[in-house]
């Protein structure tokens, strides 16, 4: 099977358009730079993407999330007055809005195609993460295709 090694620097990219090109969606904008180091091995896209391997960084600056509201969401928090028409307003934060981040960065780790990121950090306005704020995971390895019964 064929393997290919590879290294990826991209420096200033706009996110926006990253996202849009590389997964078909927006919703996130600001400036990035990432670096990987990687491999993968296979005779067909399916087999090169499952095989993905590596390591890399992620820093975003300057960024703006569409979906959520932080601020409002946070505001909440300070005064969460009933119980029902807290959980109201809080669906309603992170339903809506945007919100600001002044950095958002970490490492990440792909292996059999899965990309994780467990030290993801990320800067706003109003506050900033300490330590481990969540494991994401992309899922975007390809399917295998369903066998045809004979």
């Amino acid at each position: 099977r064929p393997a290919f090694r590879f290294a990826l620097d991209i420096v200033d990219a706009d996110l926006a358009a990253l996202l849009s090109r590389v997964i078909g969606k927006g919703g996130l904008s600001g400036r990035a730079d990432i670096g990987f180091d990687g491999g993968m091995e296979g005779q067909s896209i399916g087999e090169l993407l499952s095989s993905l391997g590596g390591t890399g960084l992620i820093a975003v600056r300057d960024a703006t999330a569409e979906g959520f509201d932080l601020t409002a969401a946070g505001g909440l928090l300070g005064d969460p007055g009933q119980p029902l028409a807290f959980l109201q307003s809080l669906r309603e934060a992170f339903s809506r809005g945007t919100s600001h981040f002044d950095a958002i960065n970490g490492t990440l780790a792909a292996t059999g195609g899965r990309i994780d990121s467990r030290d993801l950090r990320f800067a706003t306005p109003q506050a900033r993460s300490v330590g481990t704020t969540c494991p994401c995971r992309s899922t975007r390895a390809p399917r295998t295709p369903p066998r045809r019964r004979t």
